[in-house]
This record gives structure tokens, sequence and C-alpha cells, in this order.
């Protein structure tokens, strides 16, 4: 394979199709109330009834492991809509945040960009992991992840 002939990392080459490229910055996590932030109206992202009840089970199982993504200025929430709903329903007072000054196209890309990367799970590999949770810890697999309610 030869050798890129740019200093530039070829992954940047492909975000700067279209966008300028942020540099990695230390990030910084705030708390504010939830009552202070606001869903945007343009996600598309939705979940079904299972998927939402685990995703408050994780929460209220690990407590907030990923902050919200907030435009500072409308305090509208960029990315973590459905994490936000289950803090709402849980009755957390505050929430994780990321602030970000981004501009409306940046936005709502952030958003789709955000929704689409979350990725699928591997069947196999699910499989093998479910399998030794099983078989080496006291909980029922299908219980914890809601995968045995009925249809």
């Amino acid at each position: 394979m030869g050798k890129n002939k740019s200093n530039e990392n070829p992954v940047y080459r492909l975000a700067k199709d279209h966008m300028e490229v942020e540099m990695m910055k230390p990030l910084k996590i705030d708390y504010v109330k939830v009552d202070d932030l606001y869903p945007n109206d343009y996600n598309p992202n939705t979940h079904t009834a299972d998927s939402f009840d685990l995703l408050i089970k994780s929460l209220l199982y690990f407590g907030f492991t990923q902050p919200i993504v907030v435009h500072r200025e409308t305090m509208r929430i960029v990315d973590g809509e459905n994490r936000f709903r289950a803090a709402s329903i849980i009755g957390y007072k505050m929430v994780p945040v990321v602030f970000v000054d981004f501009d409306e196209e940046k936005l709502k890309y952030a958003t789709i960009m955000h929704n689409m990367a979350r990725g699928h799970n591997n069947d196999e590999m699910m499989k093998r992991l479910t399998d030794y949770l099983d078989s080496h810890f006291d909980d029922d697999v299908e219980k914890v992840l809601l995968t045995n309610r009925k249809k």
C-alpha cells in the first residue's frame, strides 16, 4: 500500500468534501436543568416502546454515560433527545450536556450524523455475548434486555 503523499490524514479528506473539519478540543461537560432544554423540531430518530423502555432502564442501571449535545444559544438538543425524554420521565432535574456553537446547517447535519452513526449489532457477536452473560451471571439476559416481552 502506498504512502499518502500529503501530511494530512486521509480520513479528514473524506469529511472535508462537504464540511469544515472540527479539530479535537477538550470535552467540557456541564449540568443543566432538564426544564431548560428543548427538543429540536427536525429530529428523525424514533424508538419503539421496547427500545425506549430499555433506554430508561439503561439510565437507571448505569446512569448517564453519554451527555446530551445542546446548541448553546437556543438550548435546543442536537443529539440525545431520547435520553432527554427518558431523563424527564425518570424525574431527573439535571442532566449532563456538551454545548456546541454550530450554525443551522451544521446543527441539522450533526443530528442526522449522530443518529445514523450508531451502528447495528452483529447477530453472531451478540449471541456469544448474551450466552456468556447467561452462563456467568445470575440475571436473565432476556429479562435485563427486555427481549422476553410478548409482542
